[in-house]
């Protein structure tokens, strides 16, 4: 895969998996529930990618657990994943973990165009600064996809794909979700 100048990516959630991949040069890594600072350091030094996709084990507890079943032994293990990654993820990101935001999107619970919903996680209950996450998704996600010189930051000579918002959603995250707020479209420096 490498020789042919591709990124391999791998569904993974254990930190023994992790290392594991990790040691087979895996690229990116979706989930990645059970990272410790062993991981955080293995990410760093791969260069790896980590889309937490935290969203969907949110969406998967809250299913779970309609009708009383928040005792269910599934539900009681999504949970403390799901609270060891808002744990976790701050010290991933202040390290330099190059982590992004999407992925297992297009399911009943989690439907395209809720994307907000992800970005709110990171922020609000992971306590995620805000412009970091959008880091996340344009920067980070622009560099996974082998494309940093052409998009994900705002740069003379990239492709100039901008969406201008009322509002500031680097104070409040969730002004990106309303499309009320959306003044302007750019695409290719054309509004």
């Amino acid at each position: 895969t490498h020789d042919r100048q591709k990124l391999i990516r791998c569904h993974v959630t254990a930190k023994r998996a992790i290392m594991k991949c990790l040691d087979a040069g895996v690229d990116v890594f979706d989930h990645a529930d059970r990272m410790d600072r062993e991981c955080i350091d293995g990410f760093l030094k791969a260069g790896s990618f980590v889309c937490p996709s935290l969203y969907l084990t949110k969406a998967i507890i809250a299913k779970l657990s309609e009708g009383g079943n928040e005792n269910d032994p599934m539900v009681i293990g999504l949970r403390a994943d799901y609270d060891h990654m808002l744990e976790i993820l701050p010290e991933a990101s202040a390290a330099g973990v190059k982590l992004m935001v999407g992925d297992d999107w297009g399911t009943a619970m989690t439907p395209h165009g809720d994307y907000i919903k992800e970005l709110e996680v990171y922020v609000n209950e992971a306590g995620i600064e805000p412009l970091e996450v959008i880091r996340w998704a344009t920067r980070n996600a622009g560099e996974c996809m082998q494309m940093g010189n052409r998009l994900g930051t705002i740069e003379t000579g990239k492709l100039a794909d901008l969406l201008v918002v009322r509002g500031d959603p680097s104070k409040n995250i969730s002004v990106l979700g309303d499309p009320a707020n959306f003044l302007a479209i750019i695409k290719d420096g054309q509004f």
